[in-house]
């Protein structure tokens, strides 16, 4: 399977499809990752996944459907979110830090091994609600010069509106986390949602518990994407990634 193939899959053809980033499927390094995880292992832990915080959440028809964001680490939220597509929603990938094999701070090998096994088991059907998947780990790990720095964070700008969302009668959302809590950049999302009338749930099996988002720092502020991407590496193909340079006795050196 080519890298537009296994794009093609996961990206679907639906209405939340311009949403899904190429990012890890257009680099030349997925063609040199072999996809040796073993589907089945993984369809498995993304049913687990389900099984623990999804149970109960159905896609819904009409005018009072679902949408989940799913936050976890990278290979998980792959399965969860195969596993999910076979409940009437489509995954929509976000993973946006660019893969290295050059001492990377996120290593993502496993993550696109996952892509790649379960591309062939992405199945939303006709008019699915979208499932958006984000890697928890894309803020962890210590950038030190030499390293790759593939940090990332999800802007507003990266997920359907919320009147976007109301308009395809999406009324609420199901939030999946495997910290239980919700990350700062997410926060920036959730909170544009709620405020759009969009009600939000956590993904406690049958609870349907409301969940108030917190205004995140710098929320609706013009300098938070500014203060957001202080420290990480933006790149020119608008995704995040490149070298820490190695500093010299007499300017920079980039190993």
């Amino acid at each position: 399977m080519t890298p537009v193939e296994c794009f093609n899959r996961w990206a679907g053809d639906h209405e939340w499809s311009d949403w899904a980033k190429p990012t890890l499927f257009a680099q030349g390094a997925m063609r040199n990752i072999v996809g040796t995880a073993h589907a089945t292992d993984l369809l498995n832990a993304g049913g687990r996944i389900v099984d623990d915080h999804a149970r109960t959440i159905s896609a819904g028809t009409g005018e009072r459907r679902a949408c989940i964001v799913l936050d976890y680490p990278g290979d998980l939220a792959v399965a969860a979110g195969a596993a999910l597509s076979r409940r009437g929603f489509a995954p929509v990938p976000l993973f946006n830090g660019v893969h290295s094999v050059q001492s990377p701070v996120i290593d993502n090998t496993s993550l696109i091994h996952a892509l790649i096994a379960l591309a062939d088991h992405v199945t939303p059907g006709a008019d699915p609600a979208p499932v958006f998947l984000l890697d928890s780990r894309r803020l962890e790990g210590s950038p030190s010069p030499g390293r790759y720095d593939n940090r990332w964070v999800v802007f507003p700008q990266d997920f359907p509106s919320g009147g976007r969302l109301i308009a395809s009668g999406i009324r609420e959302c199901h939030i999946i986390t495997a910290a239980n809590r919700i990350q700062d950049d997410l926060a920036h999302v959730l909170k544009r949602w709620q405020e759009a009338g969009i009600e939000m749930f956590d993904g406690v099996p049958g609870s349907r518990r409301p969940v108030i988002v917190a205004p995140p720092p710098w929320y609706r502020s013009v300098f938070y994407r500014m203060a957001a991407v202080t420290g990480l590496r933006p790149n020119a193909y608008g995704a995040f990634g490149a070298l820490i340079p190695i500093a010299a006795a007499t300017g920079y050196s980039y190993g």
